[in-house]
């Protein structure tokens, strides 16, 4: 794909020549928001996409790995009521929820990155389609197999958040099809009270960098979030271990989401309410991809950047624009085209 600047009577516009398919037809309706008029030929479409809102009909898939050792009950009890904050804060974001756990041993509950199924529906993954998906979300990562369980029948307590999220991907065509979706970005959020294999050691945060970019190419924007023991929270570590004698700092996960530009909260928070605020808002940011209503002729598209970025840089594919790096909070982007 060529992307390249021309300079135009209208200030820069930034188009890019490739191939695309199909066909349609749309009136062209001017936009009254435009601060100067534009000459655009009969029949042009013209979409304005603002990276306030995140109105961008952008997808983000949104991997879930929840920590199910014999210690977690209590934690994934918060997790669950916290949704709606999360939700509220990823605005008009087209999302999907899958779930997985930091069981991958060969014992009864390992399942090795596979998606576990919503509870009281027929999926394994959850979005604002389903029924009472807030309730849902609960149901599910409050996670049965944990609750008055006895060994040699517990989930295993060798916790792998992040092998499990390697995993995940591994399986994107098998167990988990139609979760890790096309053109869509995706975030992953980890909820453990331990390190990588406990004592800081497997897949690291740039294994699994390296494993997504393998499996997915420079196709999505991948970052990582934790509820976890920050490295270096004494208070928090002490009180895990005096609670439940488990619990280490989470290194690995805490490096994961700083080599991917995300963020952690504390597993020792009563209300995780802020931190999935936090998370959401920073997957809003992430979002580097507008799509397009109609199916573009690759010859007449014509992007005009507000306020104007000069080290802006994208390429289309198909419907989906994809920027290299997401556009700043507060820019408008004017797309004008003609259909197929």
């Amino acid at each position: 794909m060529k992307t390249f600047i021309r300079k135009s009577m209208k200030g820069l516009i930034i188009t890019s020549a490739v191939w695309a398919t199909a066909c349609s037809e749309v009136s062209f309706a001017p936009d009254p928001n435009f601060e100067a008029p534009l000459d655009l030929p009969p029949g042009t479409m013209l979409e304005t996409f603002g990276f306030s809102d995140q109105d961008t009909r952008a997808k983000v898939d949104i991997l879930f790995v929840i920590d199910n050792s014999g210690s977690m009950l209590e934690e994934q009890a918060k997790l669950g009521p916290a949704l709606s904050s999360f939700i509220g804060s990823i605005a008009k974001i087209d999302w999907q929820i899958g779930i997985t756990t930091s069981d991958t041993s060969n014992g009864p509950h390992g399942i090795k990155g596979s998606l576990v199924p919503m509870k009281g529906t027929s999926t394994k993954i959850l979005t604002k389609n389903v029924a009472n998906y807030a309730s849902v979300f609960q149901n599910t990562v409050y996670r049965d197999e944990v609750v008055g369980c006895q060994d040699p029948n517990c989930p295993s307590a060798d916790e792998r958040p992040l092998e499990a999220v390697s995993l995940a991907i591994g399986k994107r065509a098998s167990d988990n099809a139609g979760f890790f979706r096309n053109g869509a970005d995706l975030a992953v959020v980890v909820l453990t009270d331990e390190d990588e294999q406990s004592t800081g050691a497997g897949t690291s945060g740039q294994m699994l960098v390296s494993a997504a970019k393998a499996a997915f190419g420079d196709s999505k924007t991948f970052t990582g979030f934790g509820i976890l023991i920050k490295p270096g929270d004494t208070a928090c570590y002490n009180s895990q271990r005096g609670t439940n004698g488990a619990g280490s700092y989470g290194s690995f996960a805490s490096a994961f989401s700083i080599l991917t530009g995300g963020l952690t909260g504390s597993i020792c928070d009563t209300d995780y309410g802020p931190t999935l605020t936090s998370i959401g808002t920073r997957v809003r940011e992430m979002v580097r991809t507008i799509t397009l209503k109609m199916m573009p002729n690759p010859d007449t598209i014509q992007l005009r950047i507000r306020p104007f970025d000069p080290n802006l840089q994208w390429t289309i594919e198909g419907q989906v624009i994809t920027f290299k790096t997401p556009p700043r909070a507060g820019t408008k982007i004017d797309v004008m085209y003609l259909p197929f």
